[in-house]
């Protein structure tokens, strides 16, 4: 008869005098001994935490359970191996995450809340809780924030204080005349905390609540659940309609060019320096080139496999026989990933455009919409979209509606606003879908409506032909006796794309026996 197995339990190496958790033929160390002075009660926690890991794996591994019986925290933590962990390109999710630092901090939200409750509790009222419970914790994180900008002041009450009283001993115990030395004025406190003045918008709930569909998705294909549950989302949020007019971005530009500030140089601060300039620049891309933020902040003048980059070069004109600058903005990286919902093209650059970025170039600027003056004394692409907001604040006011975003948006309706140019075209150069740009601006395009308008008053719908058009260049197909169209030659080679020789003989003998006849 064998040995009865042990339960999981604390073992002591008296080798590596090193505690480790045993459990059958699983042992690990717990990279401490008994210099520990709390090593009972670590070890205990250390047995709790591994038994509630097991059983968690234990649970994940049933299959086709009922919703009553998983775990919401389940399901997260099946996602998160799915997504993130140990994810494995396949007709599903053939890409990794693009910010899944973002996931994980959603996920552990989810997880924060949903722990200890099923996937049947998931309804209406549970999604109210849980938007509450974001809620609060924005408010206990704008508090946070609030408390560390109080401490900070006080800190440097503290060494101005300080410092004046050493100056004034030191003037007392020197008794000399001189120059006082410039005193530093303490700047105005922050604002008392209040809660609420915290901004907190339900849209930003509804990427959690997708984040656990998209979870329950992946149990239910992983056969860990029976069936979905349907996650309730909130109502979907009126579109942004607000554009910018070319004198609105004028003068975003003009502030933006003309803004002076304290930047580094060679290590030193330096005052007047012009510190939105890279905002101008990228400005002028934007409204120019209709693209997303990330792609116009990442972009740089070499070719850079991780990084969207701009190409300047000279051609020579086939009709002219001169040499013209011609530029290409290439908004994909060549190591970077192609996602569908975030189509990046390439493009050429509108000629007004390639004038300024020649003239950028030759400045000796490496990445158009880089902060220059940073301490680091490298130039390097970073976030601007603080520094974006305080500028369209300046020009605009606190109360705009008016962001980054604004800018592809107004380029979006501009071109949309031109008859002349194709949808599919204008849906191209912006790297969305024509199905996209058709649902958010085929609104705008009031000329097209404008002609299928003159169409009715003309009295010409719905006459098999018109009096006043030449249809001569045109091929008619007859119809049959029931009315359905005969397929031409052409559909037939389609359907049936191995039998072209064939259908070309067979249409060969038609011809000749009706010479014949």
């Amino acid at each position: 008869m064998g040995r009865t197995a042990k339960p999981a339990r604390a073992w002591f190496d008296e080798a590596t005098k090193k505690w480790h958790i045993r459990d059958g033929s699983v042992k690990f160390s717990l990279g401490f001994g008994k210099e520990v002075s709390d090593y009972k009660t670590r070890c205990e926690a250390a047995i709790r935490r591994y038994l509630a890991e097991k059983d968690a794996g234990d649970r994940l591994k049933l299959k086709n359970q009922e919703v009553g019986d998983v775990l919401v925290t389940d399901v997260l933590a099946k996602y998160l191996e799915v997504r993130i962990t140990k994810h494995k390109p396949d007709r599903h999710f053939p890409h990794p995450l693009s910010r899944p630092e973002d996931t994980i901090n959603r996920l552990l939200s989810l997880t924060e809340f949903w722990a200890g409750k099923t996937i049947d509790e998931i309804d209406e009222d549970t999604r109210d809780a849980f938007i509450d419970f974001l809620h609060k914790k924005a408010v206990a994180r704008a508090r946070g924030l609030s408390e560390r900008r109080w401490a900070q002041w006080n800190e440097r009450k503290a060494k101005l204080h300080d410092a004046a009283v050493a100056r004034e001993q030191r003037r007392i115990q020197e008794r000399r005349k001189s120059l006082p030395e410039p005193r530093k004025k303490l700047p105005p406190p922050p604002p008392v905390f209040n809660p609420a003045s915290v901004e907190f918008n339900d849209k930003a709930s509804t990427r959690y609540l997708e984040d656990l569909r998209s979870a329950i998705t992946v149990a239910v294909r992983k056969r860990m659940l029976k069936y979905a549950v349907p996650v309730p989302l909130l109502a979907k949020y009126p579109s942004r309609s607000s554009t910018f007019t070319k004198e609105e971005v004028s003068r975003l530009i003009d502030h933006a060019a003309s803004k002076r500030g304290i930047g580094w140089i060679d290590g030193k601060p330096v005052k007047d320096l012009p510190i939105w300039a890279h905002l101008a620049r990228f400005m002028i891309m934007a409204i120019y080139t209709g693209s997303r933020k990330s792609k116009i902040t990442r972009a740089s003048f070499n070719d850079e496999p991780d990084r969207p980059w701009i190409e300047i070069r000279k051609i020579q004109n086939s009709k002219t026989g001169k040499q013209e600058w011609r530029g290409f903005f290439h908004r994909l990286g060549k190591a970077e990933i192609q996602y569908d919902n975030k189509r990046a093209p390439g493009i050429e650059i509108p000629l007004v455009l390639v004038r300024h970025l020649i003239e950028w170039k030759q400045q000796g600027i490496v990445y158009p919409c880089a902060f220059p003056y940073g301490s680091s004394g490298q130039e390097q692409p970073g976030e601007i979209a603080r520094a974006m907001r305080k500028c369209i604040r300046e020009v605009f006011g606190r109360d705009t509606k008016k962001v980054i975003h604004t800018f592809r948006h107004t380029a979006a309706t501009w071109l949309v606003g031109r008859p002349e140019l194709p949808m599919a075209a204008i849906a191209s150069y912006l790297g969305m879908s024509i199905e996209v740009l058709m649902r958010t601006y085929n609104h705008i395009r009031k000329t097209d409506h404008v002609m299928v308008g003159k169409a009715f008053t003309d009295g010409k719908v719905g006459e098999e032909f018109a009096d006043d058009y030449d249809y001569s260049t045109l091929d008619f197909v007859e119809l049959s006796e029931t009315g359905r169209q005969k397929s031409t030659e052409i559909d037939r080679i389609g359907m049936n794309e191995n039998e072209q020789e064939s259908m070309a003989i067979e249409k060969s003998s038609i011809e000749t026996r009706r010479d014949a006849a």
